[in-house]
């Protein structure tokens, strides 16, 4: 192993800028900006906002090229330290970093990875104590690495990335198949375009359409208006007693948004808590309230209630896309002004229109995301040998051949 200084294997270390956002002349160009609060993405392939050449000309932002490491120096929570790969070229704010390295040192791509390695004792650097706390340029230079010569990283950087680009790809098929499960929805349930005894869309083949006064609208012959509370009833999750990190076999996957969003788990003992076997579940307290999951099994966390159906012929992934399709509505009910909450009895006064019989209904939506939840569970699987591998490596505990 070498040791290094982080200045020492880096040609150029240094932040960007914001252009005044009181000036329109410096938004909404072609040139990508990032802010710190985008530096979660692993990778970065595009950004929220862009900004005018005049912007780069005039202000203090810096562009970074292509492949290039950066590093978050401050925000709240988890931000500060957090380190990303550029996959294009793009400006930067005050509160990241931009590592330019020496080639002949250090393989850029290993870099990344390495630091990645190195959360913890990045974070230790902070100059201040408080929420959001800093990191400054000068300490990020001073930090000492230990690294294999320029050929060993480049295995190691190949390995880690193979193995990234297989989670993207299933990440990949995933919004393919969510994007498919809410256009069939969108075609059946809001154009009524369903199959008809014959596989044709129903309403596009002169199926028979009927006012509906509830709806104020034209519904299909046959099909009733029902309210959400006799297609599912809430339960509400609880605080467990003990939440460990390490799982055991006793204890389950405790669900907060962080694990519903592919985060880390914690665990905690199923006893005497409501257990979800992958039913549609709801954020009913904070920023997100009434956002909608399905297909997650575990202990349910305080934050969110299950939406237990009562129809055997109305599945779970069903109940997730009628209340996918509704939530810019119910969102809009959402109450308190301090801490937002879902708006349960709104909710479940909503009316939708539904047929007799929604087996034949539940039956293709369970197919695609059956599909999903296998994706999710090899994404899980290669982010868990990831995890392994990558400081092993780093340590130069495993060595590629």
């Amino acid at each position: 192993m070498n040791k290094y200084k982080l200045k020492d294997i880096c040609t150029k270390i240094y932040s960007g800028g914001t252009p005044s956002t009181k000036e329109p002349k410096y938004w909404g160009g072609n040139i990508p900006w990032l802010s710190s609060s985008e530096s979660g993405k692993d990778f970065i392939y595009e950004t929220d906002n862009y900004i005018s050449n005049l912007a780069l000309k005039e202000t203090s932002t810096k562009y970074v090229s292509k492949n290039t490491v950066i590093i978050a120096t401050a925000g709240e929570g988890k931000t500060r330290g957090q380190v990303s790969y550029l996959k294009i070229g793009a400006c930067i704010n005050q509160s990241l970093i931009a590592l330019e390295t020496d080639a002949k040192k250090v393989d850029s791509l290993f870099l990344y990875y390495y630091l990645k390695n190195s959360y913890s004792r990045i974070r230790s650097l902070s100059n201040a104590t408080g929420i959001r706390g800093s990191l400054s340029g000068a300490r990020l230079k001073e930090l000492i690495v230990f690294i294999p010569d320029v050929s060993e990283q480049l295995k190691i950087s190949d390995l880690l990335y193979k193995l990234d680009l297989k989670i993207q790809n299933n990440k990949k098929q995933i919004e393919i198949l969510e994007t498919l499960a809410k256009t069939i929805y969108d075609y059946w349930f809001v154009q009524f375009d369903f199959p008809n005894e014959e596989g044709k869309p129903y309403k596009s083949s002169g199926g028979k359409m009927v006012w509906n006064e509830e709806l104020k609208r034209e519904i299909p012959e046959g099909w009733r208006c029902i309210k959400l509370c006799n297609i599912f009833s809430f339960i509400k999750g609880k605080i467990p007693q003990k939440l460990l990190e390490q799982k055991e076999p006793s204890l389950e996957q405790y669900i907060t948004i962080d694990v519903a969003n592919g985060g880390t788990p914690l665990y905690c003992l199923p006893a005497l808590m409501p257990y979800c076997n992958s039913e549609t579940i709801m954020v009913m307290d904070g920023a997100a309230s009434g956002d909608v999951y399905v297909g997650i099994d575990g202990v349910l966390g305080s934050t969110f209630s299950m939406l237990k159906s009562k129809r055997e012929d109305i599945s779970n992934s069903y109940i997730y896309l009628i209340l996918n399709s509704l939530k810019k509505i119910y969102k809009k009910a959402n109450t308190g002004s301090t801490v937002p909450h879902a708006n349960r009895k709104y909710i479940e006064n909503m009316v939708i229109a539904l047929p007799n019989d929604c087996k034949f209904l539940s039956r293709k939506f369970d197919e695609i995301y059956a599909q999903i939840k296998l994706q999710k569970l090899l994404i899980k699987n290669l982010n868990s040998l990831k995890s392994f591998l990558l400081p092993l490596l780093m340590n130069g505990q495993v060595i590629i051949k």
